[in-house]
């Protein structure tokens, strides 16, 4: 993020609903990554430039999600239940800075 912040879980919480926010980074205050903190990216489809991911959260293997699929500037993202099959609102894409 150009803002140098992370994402992070509220509270540490694993509750479905669980706010996520832009926060300090935890690895440069107590000098090591914090689970709620850390995501896994779930490989979904594409190649090169346009590779679509869907981020786990470490601490809860939670998903991200867009609440009601918005496509709106400052939409609400909470942690939720991942699906069987991965959802569009869950999903990202990662595409390298240039």
């Amino acid at each position: 993020m150009g803002s140098g912040k992370c994402l992070d879980i509220a509270a540490w919480s694993q509750l479905d609903g669980a706010q996520v926010r832009q926060w300090t980074c935890d690895s440069a205050t107590v000098g090591w990554p914090q689970t709620n903190q850390e995501f896994w990216l779930d490989y979904v489809q594409g190649s090169g430039l346009d590779v679509v991911v869907r981020p786990r959260i470490v601490l809860s293997l939670k998903c991200l999600d867009v609440t009601g699929s918005s496509i709106a500037n400052g939409a609400t993202v909470l942690q939720v239940a991942c699906g069987a099959t991965p959802q569009p609102n869950q999903q990202l894409y990662l595409r390298p800075e240039p």
